[in-house]
């Protein structure tokens, strides 16, 4: 009687031990992503400022006169962006470029999308690095357009120059950025119109820099109205300086 009882305990601990073994090896399932994005929800691409004093002052440049220069601390990811977009993506976005007036939107399948973006946001971090080098050598002031920074534009984004048209963006702070009081929740640049993504449901996406050179996509509204209050909340010359 007790070696059955014994044989049955054994079993039963061997069988335990298989099923937690089972389900250490089996994968959990993936639930997906809802695609209803609060509004004003932001994916920010970091460009942070060179030096120690950085993380220390609230200001784009030092007493001295120096730039706290924004830097890409994303090279090899960079690398990996760069033979991520595809020829056949480039082909699409330089094809809606080349027929799209300044404010028509572009319009792109949300498969094509997260490439798409990360891409711009690239063409943007350039763009943030190219007006800082620009306030560099005129006294902190900001270019009045993107064509006054173009000299600066850095060679590592200068690829996307033929990818991107810098006319569907523009500067919208006149003065230095010294003059800023809170320059992170300040636009210095804004895309002239939402880009529309196809397919899905918050499908207005709309890029920006901002006043420490970080790059943002905003999306999450469901207007243009809704943009333009977003942004007069972020405008220097509206109290968000």
């Amino acid at each position: 009687m007790k070696r059955s009882v014994i044989a049955i305990l054994f079993v039963v601990v061997a069988i335990a031990v298989l099923m937690g073994s089972y389900r250490k090896r089996t994968p959990g399932v993936k639930t997906s992503v809802s695609e209803v994005e609060d509004p004003g929800t932001q994916i920010t691409h970091e460009v942070p400022p060179v030096g120690e004093e950085a993380d220390k002052s609230s200001k784009p440049f030092l007493e001295n006169g120096t730039a706290l220069m924004p830097v890409d601390s994303n090279e090899r990811i960079l690398a990996r962006r760069r033979h991520d977009l595809s020829p056949r993506l480039i082909s699409v976005i330089t094809n809606q470029m080349s027929r799209l007036r300044p404010l028509e939107e572009e319009k792109y399948d949300k498969e094509d999308w997260h490439e798409l973006m990360l891409a711009k946001m690239d063409y943007l971090a350039g763009w943030a690095k190219a007006l800082f080098r620009f306030a560099e050598n005129n006294g902190g002031k900001c270019p009045e357009t993107l064509d006054q920074a173009a000299q600066f534009y850095p060679e590592e984004y200068a690829w996307l120059l033929s990818v991107f048209d810098k006319d569907r963006f523009e500067v919208v702070y006149r003065g230095s950025l010294n003059d800023l009081r809170d320059p992170a929740n300040v636009i210095l640049v804004r895309e002239r119109v939402p880009t529309v993504v196809l397919r899905l449901l918050q499908h207005w996406q709309k890029a920006y820099i901002s006043g420490i050179g970080q790059t943002s996509m905003v999306a999450g509204f469901n207007s243009i109205d809704e943009f333009q209050a977003y942004e007069s909340q972020h405008l220097a010359n509206s109290g968000g300086g």
